[in-house]
C-alpha cells in the first residue's frame, strides 16, 4: 500500500565548520576582549569540536556573549543550543525551549532567512511559543520569497492541510513546485504524492513515478517505498521486481515500517529474490515491532501455513489477535473462522 505522509516543517539544529588550532587561539585572544565576531566564532568551535574541544556549556557561553552584543548569527546559534538542550541549564526542557524561540525570532526579525525560516517552524510546531498557524505563515512567505525551499514546501503542507488558510491543493502545489525545483527531498516526495492522488495536480502515475524516483534518490525512506510499489504493479513505469526490491529494502534499512512488512513479503513470495521464509519472517518482526497491522497479520498467517494445528495455531491467533487490536479487518476475518 503506497503511502501518501507529508513531510512537514521541522527545526534543524546543527553545526557545521573547521578550524585550525591557530585560528581558535587567535579567536581566543580575541573573544577574551570582547570581540563579537571572534565570540561566535569560538562558540561554533567549541559545538563541533574543531580547533576547541567540544563544550557545549562553553559554547553557551560564548554564544550569548556574543548575541548579547546584538550579533545576529550569534543570536540564531544560540537558539539553536538552547533547542537542542545540549550544556544548557534546562536540558532541552519547556524553560530552554521559550529561550530558544526568543532568540531564533530576534535573530529572524532582522532578516537572517534560516532564522526565519525557523522562526516559522517554531509557530508551526508551537515549540517555546503558542502555536499559531498565522504567524508560521507569515514567516514562511517572508522567506520563501527570498527563495528558501524548505520554507516554499512547508507552505504547500499548511495549504494541503488549511493550516491557517482554507485548503488549496492547487495553491499548495505551486509553492510545492517551486520548492521541488530547487532540489528540496520533501516537496519532490509531496509532488509525487499530489500527482499520485490527483489533489492539486490531474491524477498521473508517471509523473508520480518521477518525483518519487527523484525523492527515492536524495534519500527519502517513503518515496523509496513508493517508487517499489510502483515498480512492482507497474504503475507509472515498467514493472521491474528487481528494481521495486532494491528500492524496497533502501526503504527498509531505514526503518519504514511499511518497507519492513513489504521486503518480507518480496522474500516470501519470491517477488525479485528467490522466496526465503527466514527472511521474510525476519523482515515481518522488524515491521511488527512497529506496531504495523500488515505485518502482525501476516506472521499470523506465515504460522498458520507453517504450522496447522497445535501451537502453530496458537502463535498465529496471537499475531491475528494483534493485527485486529490494530485495526486489521482481515485479521478479524481469520479470528471469526478459526475460533
Amino acid at each position: 500500500m503506497i503511502t501518501g505522509r507529508l513531510h512537514d516543517p521541522a527545526v534543524h539544529c546543527g553545526h557545521s565548520a573547521s578550524f585550525s588550532p591557530l585560528q581558535a587561539a587567535r579567536c581566543l585572544e580575541a573573544a577574551r576582549g570582547g570581540d563579537a565576531a571572534a565570540q561566535y566564532m569560538l562558540g561554533l568551535m567549541c559545538c563541533c569540536g574543531q580547533g576547541a574541544a567540544q563544550n557545549f556549556s562553553e559554547a553557551l557561553k560564548w554564544l550569548r556573549l556574543a548575541a548579547l552584543q546584538g550579533y545576529t548569527a550569534a543570536e540564531y546559534r544560540l537558539g539553536l543550543l538552547y533547542y537542542s538542550g545540549k550544556g544548557t541549564p534546562g536540558r532541552g526542557g519547556a524553560d530552554d525551549e521559550a529561550e530558544a524561540a526568543a532568540w531564533i525570532i530576534r535573530a529572524a526579525g532582522k532578516g537572517l532567512p534560516e532564522a526565519e525560516n525557523c522562526a516559522g517552524n517554531l509557530f508551526f510546531m508551537g515549540c517555546g511559543v503558542e502555536r499559531d498557524y498565522a504567524g508560521a505563515l507569515s514567516w514562511y512567505r517572508r522567506v520563501a520569497g527570498h527563495g528558501c525551499a524548505e520554507a516554499a514546501n512547508s507552505l504547500a503542507v499548511m495549504h494541503l492541510r488549511g493550516q491557517g488558510v482554507p485548503a488549496d491543493c492547487k495553491h499548495a502545489v505551486k509553492w510545492l513546485m517551486k520548492a521541488a525545483s530547487m532540489g528540496h527531498s520533501g516537496a519532490e516526495y509531496n509532488m509525487g504524492t499530489a500527482y499520485l492522488s490527483g489533489k492539486g495536480e490531474e491524477h498521473d502515475p508517471a509523473k508520480a513515478a518521477e518525483w518519487f524516483r527523484k525523492a527515492a534518490l536524495h534519500g527519502i525512506a517513503e518515496a523509496q517505498y513508493n517508487l517499489a510499489c510502483l515498480c512492482l504493479d507497474g504503475t507509472g513505469t515498467m514493472k521491474d521486481f528487481p528494481e521495486a526490491l532494491g528500492w524496497m529494502r533502501s526503504a527498509a534499512l531505514q526503518g519504514l515500517s511499511e518497507a519492513e512488512n513489504g521486503l518480507g513479503a518480496m522474500y516470501e513470495e519470491g517477488c525479485g529474490v528467490m522466496p526465503d521464509t527466514a527472511e521474510a519472517r525476519k523482515w515481518y518482526l522488524r515491521a511488527a515491532d512497529q506496531g504495523d497491522d500488515d505485518a502482525e497479520y501476516n506472521l499470523g498467517a506465515l504460522h498458520e501455513r507453517e504450522n496447522a494445528g497445535g501451537q502453530g495455531q496458537e502463535q498465529a491467533l496471537s499475531w491475528y489477535r494483534k493485527a485486529a487490536g490494530h485495526g486489521c479487518r482481515a485479521a478479524e476475518e481469520r479470528l471469526a473462522l478459526l475460533s
